[in-house]
């Protein structure tokens, strides 16, 4: 499991180290006990979600095993400076709510608040007054600080996979696999639902994108993307993926488009707005390759179809795939596409309430069928 820093000006890599926690602090903090060693990259679960803060000076990391807990760096150094090791399970998300206070969903199905203090963490990691909020790690014995959850929700009953925050609303939905998508008012006092929404397609929901502009928040589900209005509490549009069943993997919003990668791998843009998908010069093509007018959204020149079955995606590359004996043995006779699990306008970087407006995309996935280890990244203008 690594953490790559990748300077797409230059080119250059730079690899973030991410260390464990000393095996002597393992119960409460899901680490491997003395007798136990910590299990082997091959049982890797992966880096889960990434969230830098508005002011861009902390990175929250959350992930599987073998490190089951959030990780928190310092930018631009990206020294780790904190651990949050309260969740019982991999973390799917993070999202920060302002500079100071993060959200966490977790497979454990909770919901966790977590502060931190306005002061620089070296300061405070000085003048702690106890060692208990002080942990070694696993290489070296650096100490860094250790914080416990401020509020811990279980409001799902069943793993929460995505969550998305309105900074202008100051609310953010959380998805779960247990067929609903919940509204929660992020108030001083602890975050509170005020609204829980049944999905009408509930299978596979793993991903949720968020217009900052027009306040709608898109769910993906198998089949389907979903568009939710808070301001009305329920579904106000629906309409089919491109990856003929394989999934949504990730959504983000450029304007008024919606960018949808898919478990085939394909990435497409949906006009929210015309509510019909974009294609463009040298795209993939569904279906058809007529076309009606052209049209330029943030800097893209685009054509746009007369007819709705005639729609086009960019299809990602092969990117990097590890031909283990798994893979001899399984999928060696089949053509392995990279999902595309995340998607990211470089506008979207700080944070910012997912309000974005650019023609610059980062799209990174990786084979979507279990128990093989791959990896794809790209950059798009």
């Amino acid at each position: 499991m690594k953490l790559l820093l990748i300077n797409i000006l230059t080119g250059k890599k730079q690899e973030i180290t991410r260390s464990q926690l000393h095996p002597t602090i393992s119960d409460s903090t899901q680490a491997s006990s003395p007798n136990q060693p910590t299990p082997p990259s091959s049982n890797c679960c992966g880096i889960h979600s990434l969230a830098i803060n508005p002011s861009r000076t902390l990175l929250a990391v959350g992930a599987g095993k073998p490190n089951e807990f959030i990780q928190i760096y310092s930018i631009p150094s990206f020294q780790l400076v904190s651990i949050l090791s309260d969740h019982q399970d991999m973390v799917f998300t993070v999202a920060w709510l302002d500079d100071t206070t993060l959200i966490s969903g977790s497979r454990d199905t909770t919901v966790k608040i977590w502060g931190f203090p306005k002061t620089n963490f070296d300061l405070y990691r000085h003048h702690a007054e106890s060692q208990t909020n002080l942990v070694p790690l696993n290489d070296d014995q650096t100490l860094v600080v250790m914080f416990k959850h401020l509020h811990s929700k279980k409001e799902h009953k069943g793993k929460v996979r995505d969550l998305r925050f309105s900074a202008k609303a100051k609310q953010f939905l959380t998805l779960s696999t247990d067929g609903y998508a919940k509204l929660w008012d992020a108030g001083v006092c602890g975050p509170t639902v005020f609204s829980e929404i049944k999905l009408q397609h509930p299978n596979e929901t793993v991903c949720v994108g968020y217009d900052g502009n027009n306040n709608l928040y898109s769910i993906g589900s198998q089949s389907h993307i979903s568009i939710i209005d808070p301001r009305v509490k329920r579904i106000v549009h629906v309409f089919d993926s491109l990856d003929e069943g394989w999934g949504v993997r990730s959504l983000a919003y450029n304007g008024e488009v919606l960018t949808v990668g898919g478990g085939l791998g394909r990435i497409s843009f949906y006009d929210t707005r015309a509510q019909k998908y974009i294609s463009w010069e040298g795209g993939q093509t569904a279906s058809g390759t007529v076309t009606e007018r052209r049209r330029s959204i943030h800097g893209i020149v685009h054509r746009v179809t007369s007819n709705e079955k005639e729609t086009k995606y960019h299809q990602t590359g092969n990117g990097w795939l590890q031909k283990d004996e798994m893979y001899l043995n399984h999928f060696s006779d089949l053509n392995i596409r990279n999902a595309v699990y995340t998607l990211t306008y470089d506008d979207e970087l700080g944070g910012l309430g997912g309000i974005a407006s650019s023609s610059r995309l980062f799209a990174a996935g990786g084979p979507l069928q279990l128990n093989l280890c791959g990896s794809y990244a790209s950059v798009w203008s």
